[in-house]
């Protein structure tokens, strides 16, 4: 939770291999769990996905709860942090059935620490597929929970899911400062936890309000701490969100803004991010568009828009798609 992913994945890889010693599968699977999480904050999200999978195979023949154990349902915490992977993998309707089954298993057992951690992870779901109001409602759930129980660490994050909702709705004033005070929360309780696509949000705020030189600067920071450590999870994005703030800020800067854009896919199909690609292509679609550079415009869009089959309502498919549907036929 910290960030220092890095040190988080050698302890996990321990904790796995000393669990596989023991007859109690309780520990195993508790490990797979820590192992998941460590691998979806640094980007490798296949791998991430089959430990959260074998963590929810372990747990379907457990009959006791564990939450008195390890403070969350480790199946519940499986389920949550599966929904994240399948969005980055491209599967944003599976991402919401995963988000809303581990809810539901929360409030089952009646244990408000899963419940929060259900709520505030339901929120960044929505948010992911570019539906603020029910991510806004989600967030707040999760923040007047952890008020009433004390839940220092999802005051902090469903505070900034709450401020990225906001900005959603235009409410842009009142979401600068819930992010802004919830990431100043988190660095002085010494949370990293995918903080760096919080800053991104923050960023992105700025970028909205026509404040480009300091949603700049903040992306350029975020990029150059990024590394094995802070975790390599929103990397793509952010090397997109320059692009297109560059373009704003100097729309002669094409050369590299472009670059920017390729060097986002890159990282995304590194991390078979399908999510991340589809935006970044996208962007670079548009940017083509503008160009007058049609024909590689269609060429990059129709793959990665036609490998999707599902998730046709959420915000990222509808722009793609929106976009292609302008473009005329490739020409031969």
């Amino acid at each position: 939770m910290s960030g220092k992913n890095d040190e988080a994945l050698r302890m996990a890889d321990e904790f796995l291999s000393r669990s596989r010693a023991l007859s109690d599968p309780i520990p195993t699977m508790v490990a797979h769990r820590v192992m998941g999480s460590t691998l979806l904050t640094i980007g490798e999200f296949k791998s991430s996905k089959r430990h959260f999978e074998e963590t929810i195979r372990l747990s379907s023949s457990q009959k006791q709860s564990l939450y008195n154990l390890y403070m969350v349902e480790p199946q519940a915490a499986s389920l949550l942090l599966l929904s994240w992977d399948l969005w980055f993998l491209g599967y944003p309707d599976q991402s919401l059935s995963r988000v809303s089954e581990a809810l539901a298993l929360a409030q089952d057992l009646r244990h408000p620490y899963t419940a929060a951690f259900a709520h505030y992870m339901s929120s960044v779901v929505h948010l992911l597929r570019g539906d603020a109001a029910p991510a806004l409602a989600s967030a707040e759930k999760s923040f007047e929970m952890s008020q009433e129980q004390r839940f220092s660490l999802y005051l902090i994050l469903s505070r900034i899911s709450r401020g990225r909702a906001l900005s959603d709705l235009g409410r842009l004033g009142e979401a600068r400062v819930e992010i802004a005070q919830g990431i100043d929360q988190a660095r002085s309780n010494g949370v990293g936890f995918m903080l760096p696509m919080m800053d991104s949000w923050l960023a992105d705020i700025d970028a909205k309000a026509g404040e480009n030189k300091h949603a700049l600067s903040i992306v350029e920071r975020t990029l150059t701490k990024i590394g094995d450590m802070t975790g390599r999870s929103w990397e793509s994005e952010l090397y997109r969100q320059r692009a297109e703030i560059l373009l704003a800020l100097n729309p002669s800067m094409t050369g590299e803004a472009e670059s920017y854009l390729k060097r986002s896919i890159e990282v995304a199909r590194s991390q078979s991010a399908k999510s991340l690609e589809l935006r970044a292509a996208t962007s670079l679609a548009e940017f083509w568009r503008t160009q007058g550079r049609l024909n590689e415009a269609r060429a990059l869009l129709e793959p990665i828009c036609g490998w999707f089959d599902e998730g046709a309502e959420t915000a990222d498919l509808r722009r793609a798609r929106d976009i292609q549907n302008g473009l005329p036929p490739i020409l031969h």
